[in-house]
């Protein structure tokens, strides 16, 4: 009986061993970080932290960084690289000589590429507000000078169907928000609001929604045209983690509308980029320090609030020309 009991103990004792001490470690070693930026004035983007320098990219400043079935997508205004390979918009989209064209979002989905934003000739009308799918036009709406004028905000796929949101100026002084799904023109609300971001996962199109009159912010779900999780304050972009929508704005995050501070100890307290996927919070924060005569700026990428990385890019006031802008995630 003792024998038995004696054994029973120490299965026990071997069961409650933690052979991962590090929660970092147990919690996103299977997944890859990566992270858009640029480092002595060159773009690159850093994958658990080892850096990739992206070809012709001098003075070039990454905007956004997406990877997909193991395709790495990095956006910038002018151009984007698929692989490390660049790709000029101009010539993507087939845009003619003399043309302006202006991006806003750039978005992949299932391997297709899509691009949002719009583009006129040499006069300042007709302006096409359209979004690109692999390089082919579909215009949704005609500045012609008269008419409502606007822009296109961002982009999501969901299942097949495209979803554009929209800013669209009727009258002076009043703007209307709208989105397009599929080309066809819904309108939500007229009085001076604003849209702030879309995505989307198996739960819905979630649409950020600042009302600048009441200075709140909501989440309108376009699938079922319910609205969720209002709150005072301006908040930008949205981020989906399964069941939970999130998103930030200054020093605070908001998960399914509680604020959230950051409260680093060191000051990287100012939000740069945030994901969440499976619960692990990945996150770009910025510090801003001045004294007199001096100017610092440095950026720290933090994983479940730990700091993975650091880069500074403004030292005793001498621009380094570093900067961590955009993360993304996913399972290896």
């Amino acid at each position: 009986m003792k024998n038995s009991f004696l054994l029973l103990l120490l299965i026990f004792m071997i069961s409650c061993q933690d052979n991962d001490p590090d929660p970092l470690q147990k919690n996103v070693a299977s997944y890859d970080v990566y992270v858009a930026g640029m480092e002595n004035n060159k773009a690159c983007y850093w994958k658990n932290s080892v850096k990739v320098d992206l070809v012709s990219g001098n003075n070039i400043g990454p905007r956004k960084v997406i990877v997909e079935n193991n395709n790495v997508y990095v956006f910038a205004d002018g151009s984007f690289w698929k692989n490390n390979t660049k790709y000029d918009f101009s010539s993507y989209l087939g845009v003619a000589p003399n043309s302006t064209i202006r991006i806003r979002d750039f978005y992949v989905k299932n391997n297709d590429v899509y691009v949002v934003g719009n583009i006129r000739g040499t006069a300042i009308y007709p302006i096409e507000h359209c979004y690109w799918k692999n390089g082919v036009k579909n215009v949704l709406f005609t500045e012609t000078g008269s008419s409502t004028s606007g822009y296109l905000t961002d982009i999501t796929v969901h299942n097949t169907d495209v979803y554009v949101p929209v800013i669209k100026y009727p009258a002076p002084n009043n703007s209307e928000i709208g989105y397009y799904k599929n080309n066809n023109y819904t309108s939500i609300i007229q009085n001076n609001s604003l849209a702030h971001g879309i995505e989307s996962n198996t739960n819905g199109v979630f649409m950020v929604i600042h009302d600048s009159g009441a200075h709140s912010s909501y989440f309108k779900n376009l699938l079922n045209n319910t609205n969720h999780y209002t709150t005072s304050g301006g908040r930008v972009n949205v981020r989906l983690d399964h069941n939970d929508i999130y998103s930030f704005s200054g020093q605070s995050y908001y998960k399914n509308g509680n604020m959230i501070p950051v409260n680093n100890p060191n000051g990287f307290n100012d939000i740069t980029d945030l994901k969440v996927l499976d619960g692990n919070n990945y996150m770009i924060c910025k510090k801003i320090s001045q004294a007199t005569g001096s100017l610092n700026i440095a950026y720290k990428v933090f994983i479940n609030g730990v700091e993975t990385q650091q880069i500074d890019h403004i030292t005793n006031n001498v621009h380094l020309g570093n900067i961590f802008e955009s993360i993304f995630v996913v399972e290896n």
